[in-house]
């Protein structure tokens, strides 16, 4: 119960059960954190997961098992994702901030087909 409260501070009141659901609590305890250095980490854990969740199969071309994601889960990340960008875009600190916006990057890049 925790994280949620967590969750709900950093993110929209509604994304939290959604965003665990997604990414999964390591990931957003990461982006949660107040830690800069782990927000950063996050973000860059978060390009692959995008990748295999959206295109579905990681860099080295090795189908996932959970690859085939209908059109509705597709758009759950792409939400989910677009949350997060929201709240890392405005984090205060450099290196989030870039982080964030290759993490952008890869959203379009990944969805625009």
């Amino acid at each position: 119960m925790e994280i949620i409260l967590v969750i709900q501070h950093r993110f929209s009141f509604n994304m939290p059960f959604l965003l665990l659901q997604v990414f999964g609590e390591e990931l957003i305890q990461l982006l949660c954190s107040r830690e800069w250095t782990e927000r950063e980490n996050a973000l860059h854990q978060l390009r692959p997961t995008i990748r295999v969740k959206l295109v579905g199969h990681d860099r080295h071309h090795r189908m996932t098992s959970d690859t085939v994601l209908d059109t509705a889960d597709r758009l759950r990340v792409i939400e989910c994702m677009c949350e997060i960008l929201v709240a890392t875009c405005s984090d205060p600190v450099y290196n989030v901030y870039v982080a964030s916006l290759v993490s952008t990057h890869s959203v379009f890049q990944y969805h625009i087909k």
